[in-house]
């Protein structure tokens, strides 16, 4: 009885340790990120019809990352097929590998590959018709986060699959889904079964649904997780009274390694960047205004090829809450619970500043003024009078975490 009773005991404990290996290995495997914990890229499959050989199904992406987003030229999305089933058509995206498909004599299908890749239309492509768009497709890739943009943070694309038989039961599901973005790749979850999604027509009179639905989730892979790629932005500090701290030497690569940046004009068509210490792409300026609980940001583009369209910054600091409030452009407080500094989501206004242009043209520096809330005598100062003056403890570019300096030193 006592053996048995140990016996049960140390199953038990074996258990708990594999449960608690398995869930660090997901948070590991899939990129946690506590900062934006719930932030995915949700792949949502929904069959809307049989077909004699297989169905019909809308695909949706959505960003529901806070402070990253997918830009040009766009995500690719790939799975494999559990069996040998094929693409017939697509409307609204395109497959970018046909396969073989030598077993077809006629009508042959867009597709045969087993793992096939499918990437995203732009609206106005002259070789997409009418006919080949669905609402809510043909975005060229990019998706915006959820807190820039509602409706621009989510696709969709139709898809015609053959090979499957054309019951519930035959429809299998893909495997080993990959989402790729410029900025890399994403890990995604195993394709699960959920309620079958449900439709409300455009008059909202009819309510229809999904013949069956399944989701994939896939969360972003940090920096580290990659070799070789070098930082994208980089943050100077200054204030009023003339302190000064420049972006640490070499914080994205070293001036004139490989030839890649110049400071005359006429080799500026076949450099990218401008000659600087720090040699990053993007530089930030953070500027504390003494005695107004002010901060002036600046952000500067030195890259001359690229324009940052529909920028994103995140920014870390223990002065941040609700009141702080942010002039010329937009924003929103962000601050988990189980954390205690707090963060701002900032992005610029649609039309005024949303783009960073190239260096050395009009819009390629972008500022705003931060304003910490001074709380009346006798309040409880929930913000210490130092701490607005602190440097920010981190901030983010379109998802890329900035080299910042040494503040022992501001």
């Amino acid at each position: 009885m006592i053996v048995k009773m140990y016996w049960n005991r140390a199953i038990f404990l074996h258990c708990l340790f594999s449960l608690a290996i398995s869930s660090l290995s997901f948070h590991q495997i899939n990129g946690y990120d506590w900062r934006d914990p719930l932030g995915n890229i949700t792949i949502r499959w929904d069959i809307i019809s049989p077909t004699p050989d297989g169905y019909v199904a809308v695909v949706n992406i959505t960003n529901y990352q806070k402070y990253r987003k997918v830009d040009a030229p766009g995500w690719k999305l790939s799975w494999r097929w559990a069996h040998k089933e094929i693409i017939w058509t697509t409307i609204g995206a395109r497959v970018a590998d046909q396969g073989n498909c030598r077993r077809f004599k006629k009508n042959v299908p867009t597709s045969c590959a087993k793992a096939p890749t499918i990437f995203d239309l732009t609206a106005n492509d002259d070789e997409v018709k009418q006919n080949q768009k669905i609402d809510g497709c043909c975005k060229g890739g990019v998706l915006l986060s959820r807190v820039q943009s509602y409706h621009n943070s989510t696709t969709a694309f139709q898809i015609a699959v053959g090979g499957e038989g054309s019951s519930n039961i035959t429809w299998r599901l893909p495997t080993n889904y990959t989402f790729r973005t410029p900025h890399g790749a994403y890990s995604c979850s195993r394709a699960r079964v959920v309620p079958n999604t449900r439709f409300i027509s455009a008059d909202r009179r009819r309510i229809t649904q999904a013949m069956k639905t399944w989701k994939v989730e896939c969360s972003y892979k940090p920096p580290s997780q990659f070799k070789d790629v070098p930082n994208q932005c980089c943050v100077s500090l200054s204030s009023a009274l003339g302190v000064n701290t420049s972006c640490p030497i070499c914080s994205c690569s070293c001036p004139n390694q490989n030839h890649s940046c110049s400071t005359k004009r006429h080799d500026r068509l076949v450099s990218k960047i401008e000659c600087t210490k720090h040699m990053c792409p993007v530089n930030i300026n953070w500027q504390v205004i003494n005695h107004q609980r002010k901060v002036r940001v600046t952000i500067s583009n030195l890259n001359y090829a690229k324009n940052y369209q529909d920028w994103i910054m995140l920014a870390e600091h223990p002065a941040f809450d609700n009141s702080t409030t942010l002039l010329h452009a937009n924003h929103k407080f962000l601050s988990p619970k189980s954390y205690s500094n707090k963060m701002e989501v900032v992005w610029g206004r649609r039309g005024y500043n949303d783009a960073l242009t190239p260096f050395g043209k009009k819009g390629s520096s972008i500022k705003m003024v931060m304003v910490f809330k001074r709380y009346k005598a006798g309040h409880h100062d929930r913000v210490a009078t130092a701490d607005w003056k602190n440097p920010p403890d981190a901030i983010f570019f379109n998802g890329d975490l900035c080299v910042i300096p040494n503040t022992t030193q501001f």
